[in-house]
């Protein structure tokens, strides 16, 4: 390959999180504006809805919060890692050559958002990238290092 390997890093998006906010948030806008419009008491009886949907926005931030920063995905040369958690970790690594099938999940709301799931098959066991940014790219750089 010469004197510059390819490189390659990536995490798991968010991207794939921001439907589900944009829905809550504006169920949110919704609940106190409509009461607000209509008449201030009325606004006592849906603030509990108002308070559930951004706490479920909240959860749904931090689930995809934590999901991007536990999880790193690269290419180093020949080497493709996978790291995985926060206070515990566990790291894969497999050689290019060892990589038997390279297949990609992407149904269509991913589509959408430019992200897919990238599944590398290999002797032992799978290795998955989640909601990875440009996985036709990252499939292409994969094949590529396996016919060098």
């Amino acid at each position: 390959m010469g004197d510059e390997a390819f490189r390659w890093q990536g995490r798991c998006s968010m991207r794939t999180a921001f439907p589900a906010l944009s829905f809550f948030e504006a169920l949110t806008v919704a609940s106190v504006a409509v009461p607000l419009a209509l008449h201030w008491a009325e606004l006592r009886a849906v603030l509990p809805l108002a308070v559930l949907c951004q706490l479920i926005s909240l959860a749904i931030f931090l689930r995809a919060w934590l999901a991007a920063i536990s999880h790193q995905y690269s290419i180093d040369g020949d080497i493709v890692t996978l790291k995985t958690g926060l206070l515990s970790r566990r790291m894969e690594q497999v050689n290019v050559r060892d990589i038997r099938s390279v297949d990609l999940a992407q149904p269509f709301g991913q589509r959408l958002l430019g992200v897919g799931t990238v599944m590398l098959s290999t002797a032992s066991e799978p290795m998955v990238f989640r909601n990875v940014v440009d996985p036709d790219g990252v499939i292409a750089a994969i094949h590529r290092l396996r016919r060098a």
